[in-house]
């Protein structure tokens, strides 16, 4: 059979014209021919390019050759046959392609080899006989010692696989079997690519801008291939994974809505999360994010959704700035806002609440990265007697944990402890500046 780097090279192409240029990297995973091959790539390295490359030059090569792509969920899915259908578009070859199918998840040409992108599911891929798997995304699969049982038939009479991902602690199928490659000990041929592997001047760039706002752990675990320990995460990803939900839709005024906001204050961000309460469990919907932007940009935007979605409660941190943006908004929208002293006895009773929701599966949330970082991140240490939390950066990548309280603000239900507050105006001596009968109640709240 043509060599598939030599037909990659020679046919594909990302524009008309534009001939791709393959990393040393990419060029050594197409020349491995092994049965069992597993990447351990840093973020935006070319990977899931090269998969799609490699898919879409056997099926044009051999006849009657079927691939598989698993992917963490749908939208993964039809995005790594998008890569297939781009270059497919762009073939330099003479002869004219006949697809005989062009659909959301699946390819099939005219040689009657196909290509098929499925989500993240063993009753889905069980029963399937592909030439070639590809599982993307594999250390975030819940199911991922399933999912490997379930599909490792499919490739019985002499198909490959390959597994593909960045770490997400030292947890999982993906963990151990890299662990063990490495040491000889399977199959399997183990390739590791950080982000000092890609060259491109335009990527180098983007990576010191990152570091300046990404914690220390979440970089080397995102871009530089390290597995880090779980044991010193308050919220491990083992934990958060199974609430995770691929599908979750955008919040809508008629669903029971609530909003959790932590005010930024000099380097750190002002993030907004809405979340749904639905029969017990929490639904995050939407989560927004502000940096550099005025604090009335910030609350005209939060006062706009707050208008079209209705919510029912709306918990604010009212540290430094947030009593002053508390105030304003309160006077806008009335009793639904309510205060919260992020004090650390506070913030020890609201984390500890986030993980209960966790640990019972009572909290759903997106794929959203700096979420599951920040979360991961967050460090209890314990300093004369008394439990602090710290979001476990160093300074050199600055400290951020907005995402968490924001959440912890958002899904929280108990009642606060009974606050007064100045009410401008008031005459009274005995009254004056306080709300004696006003209580705040934590409930859950949106992204």
């Amino acid at each position: 059979m043509k060599d598939i780097l030599a037909f990659i090279k020679e046919n594909f192409e990302l524009f008309p014209g534009e001939k791709i240029q393959l990393h040393p990297y990419q060029e050594q995973v197409l020349g491995c021919t092994a049965q069992f091959r597993i990447i351990n790539k840093a973020r935006q390295v070319g990977i899931s390019s090269i998969v799609a490359w490699e898919a879409l030059a056997y099926s044009l090569l051999e006849n009657n050759h079927t691939t598989l792509f698993v992917s963490v969920a749908e939208r993964q899915a039809s995005e790594l046959l998008n890569y297939v259908k781009r270059v497919l578009f762009n073939l330099k070859l003479k002869q004219h392609i006949v697809l005989l199918e062009d659909a959301k998840t699946s390819i099939r040409f005219e040689n009657g080899s196909r290509i098929i992108s499925l989500p993240n599911s063993p009753n889905t891929v069980q029963g399937f006989r592909a030439n070639r798997v590809y599982i993307d995304e594999y250390a975030l699969f819940e199911n991922d010692k399933r999912m490997l049982e379930a599909i490792l038939p499919s490739i019985s009479h002499g198909g490959s696989i390959t597994l593909i991902s960045r770490p997400y602690g030292m947890r999982g199928e993906f963990y151990r079997i890299l662990k063990e490659a490495k040491e000889g000990k399977n199959q399997f041929i183990p390739f590791e690519i950080s982000y000092k592997e890609c060259k491109y001047p335009r990527y180098q760039e983007m990576i010191k801008r990152i570091k300046e706002t990404m914690d220390e752990i979440t970089f080397r675990e995102s871009y530089n291939c390290e597995f880090i320990d779980e044991t010193a995460s308050f919220f491990p990803y083992e934990l958060q994974l199974p609430c995770i939900d691929m599908e979750l839709t955008h919040a809508r005024p008629e669903m029971d809505l609530r909003f959790g906001i932590d005010f930024g204050r000099k380097q750190n961000s002002t993030v907004i999360i809405v979340v749904e309460a639905k029969e017990g469990v929490f639904l995050v919907r939407d989560i927004k994010e502000f940096i550099g932007v005025s604090y009335g940009v910030q609350l005209n935007y939060i006062s706009r959704r707050i208008e079209d979605l209705k919510p029912n409660v709306v918990n604010v941190d009212e540290f430094g700035v947030g009593v002053r943006l508390f105030e304003e908004l309160r006077e806008k929208h009335g009793s639904i806002i309510n205060p919260v002293q992020l004090t650390t006895q506070m913030k020890d009773r609201l984390i500890t609440d986030v993980r209960i929701l966790f640990e019972d599966k009572k909290i759903k949330i997106p794929k959203n990265e700096r979420l599951m970082q920040q979360l991961h991140a967050l460090q209890r240490k314990v300093q004369g007697g008394y439990i602090k939390w710290e979001p476990g950066k160093t300074e050199e990548f600055g400290k951020h944990d907005d995402y968490v309280w924001s959440l912890a603000l958002a899904v929280s239900q108990k009642a606060v402890p009974q606050l007064k507050y100045f009410i401008t105006g008031e005459e009274s001596p005995e009254t004056r500046g306080y709300m004696p009968d006003f209580k705040t109640t934590l409930i859950e709240e949106e992204e």
